[in-house]
C-alpha cells in the first residue's frame, strides 16, 4: 500500500532544500575570498623585497609563512582529534568558520603594526596567522559545502565552490597589483605602507562575514552526523564509502597537507639560499 507524502513533510523538505541552497551561496563567497587573499599574497614578495632590500631567499618567506601554516595549522588540528577528539565534532562547521574567519582576521589587522614599525619579521608572522585561519577555513568549509545536499551531488557542489575560488585567483593578482603598485603608489604609500589599508580592509571584510556567519540562520552539523548516516551495503556509493573510511575533516587535512608540500617543493628552486646579509652588505659596498 502507498503512502502519500503529507503536505507538511513536502514543505519541510521543500524549506530545507531553500536553506541549503541559501547556505551554499553564502559559502561561495567565502571561498572566492580565500582564493582572493592567498593570490594576494604573491604581490607581497616584490613589494617587500624591494621595501627592505632582500635577496630571493628572504623573499620568498612570504610564501613559506603563509602555506607552511595550512601545514602546522593542520598537523596541530589532527594531534587535538587524535588526543582530544575532533574540535569540529564539538562546535560545528559552522563555528568551526567562525573561528577561521576570526584568526584571518587577527592577523591581517596585524599588518598595520607591522607596517608602522616597518618590520619584516612582524609581517612575516602575520602572514603565519592567517594561514592558520585559512587552514582551519578549509578543514571545516570543505566537507561541510559536501553535506549541504544531496549525497549524489556533493562532488558537484566542492567542484562549483571551488570553482569561485579560481575566479577569486584569477582577480587577485590583478587588483592587487592595481592597488599596491598603482593606486597607493600615487597616493605615496611607498614600500610597506602600501599594504596596510588593503590587509585592514581583509580584517574588516573578515569580521563582518565572521558575523553573518555567526547569527545567521545555517544548518548546524557536527562530524559524527556525517559519520553516523546509514550506508547502503547492496548499493555502496563512493560518497558513502569514502566518508565511512575517513572523516571529513581528515580528508581535508591530508588534502591541504599534500597541498601545502607540493608548494614549498615547487618555491624551492627559485630560491639561492644565499647568507643572510648578503643584501645588507651588498648595499653597503655600493654605498
Amino acid at each position: 500500500m502507498a503512502i502519500a507524502s503529507t503536505p507538511n513533510a513536502s514543505a519541510a523538505h521543500s524549506s530545507s532544500d531553500s536553506s541549503n541552497r541559501s547556505s551554499f551561496s553564502i559559502m561561495t563567497s567565502l571561498f572566492f575570498m580565500w582564493g582572493f587573499m592567498t593570490v594576494f599574497n604573491d604581490i607581497l614578495i616584490p613589494r617587500f623585497k624591494e621595501a627592505f632590500t632582500l635577496n630571493y631567499f628572504q623573499a620568498m618567506l612570504v610564501q613559506f609563512a603563509f602555506f607552511g601554516a595550512y601545514f602546522v595549522g593542520s598537523l596541530i588540528y589532527f594531534v587535538i582529534s587524535v588526543t582530544r577528539g575532533d574540535p569540529i565534532a564539538k562546535i560545528g562547521y559552522k563555528n568551526g568558520v567562525v573561528v577561521g574567519l576570526l584568526i584571518s582576521a587577527l592577523g591581517s589587522a596585524l599588518f598595520w603594526p607591522a607596517s608602522t614599525a616597518a618590520s619584516y619579521p612582524m609581517f612575516l608572522a602575520a602572514l603565519f596567522i592567517v594561514g592558520l585561519g585559512f587552514a582551519m577555513l578549509q578543514i571545516a568549509a570543505n566537507p561541510y559545502v559536501t553535506i549541504l545536499g544531496p549525497e549524489k551531488t556533493a562532488s558537484s557542489r566542492l567542484n562549483l565552490a571551488q570553482g569561485f575560488n579560481s575566479i577569486g585567483t584569477t582577480l587577485g593578482p590583478l587588483i592587487a597589483g592595481w592597488l599596491i603598485f598603482q593606486y597607493f603608489a600615487k597616493t605615496g604609500a611607498n614600500g610597506a605602507d602600501s599594504v596596510k589599508v588593503p590587509y585592514l580592509a581583509f580584517c574588516i571584510v573578515f569580521v563582518v562575514l565572521a558575523v553573518i556567519f555567526y547569527f545567521l540562520s545555517l544548518p548546524s552539523i557536527a562530524s559524527e552526523k556525517v559519520l553516523d548516516q546509514p550506508i547502503d551495503v547492496k548499493r555502496p556509493t563512493a560518497t558513502t564509502h569514502h566518508i565511512a573510511v575517513l572523516p571529513p575533516t581528515k580528508i581535508a587535512i591530508r588534502r591541504r597537507t599534500t597541498t601545502v608540500v607540493e608548494k614549498i617543493i615547487s618555491v624551492l628552486p627559485a630560491c639561492d639560499f644565499p647568507n643572510w646579509n648578503s643584501s645588507q652588505q651588498s648595499t653597503r659596498k655600493g654605498a
